[in-house]
């Protein structure tokens, strides 16, 4: 008699865990749901975008016309120099163990220049701590 209730103790909580476990599947699958986003988010996204397009760009450098020759050479230098200047992103794929949904978790981020010829950048060493 002592067996059979022991057995059915078992039985319960196994059918408790298993239930807790598929209860925390559907509500987190639920939570994480991005394939339909809210009418206001896209609302308000569509009023910023109309905002920034409509207001008028002015140019810095054609503000101004009376530049001395100290100026020019340092824009002029700022022009060339900034092609070689690179913004670098480090990130960490990890996926949900209930969801299987792949995201990426920033790492570091920061700025570079490009070192020669062949593309190696030279950057500080917190940017790349821990990338692959």
């Amino acid at each position: 008699m002592r067996s059979n209730t022991n057995f059915f103790r078992l039985l319960l909580w196994i059918v408790l865990l298993g239930a807790g476990f598929l209860a925390g599947v559907a509500w987190k699958s639920n939570d994480t749901r991005v394939d339909q986003p809210a009418a206001a988010s896209e609302e308000s996204n569509a009023t910023l975008v109309r905002e920034q397009q409509e207001t008028p760009s002015a140019d810095p450098a054609a503000a101004r016309t009376d530049l001395t020759a100290e100026e020019r050479a340092t824009i002029n230098l700022f022009e060339k120099a900034s092609r070689s200047v690179a913004f670098i992103t480090t990130t960490n794929v990890r996926m949900d163990f209930f969801t299987r949904n792949v995201t990426e978790i920033p790492r570091g981020t920061g700025s570079g220049f490009v070192w020669d010829q062949k593309g190696h950048i030279v950057t500080n060493y917190h940017v790349i701590q821990g990338a692959d």
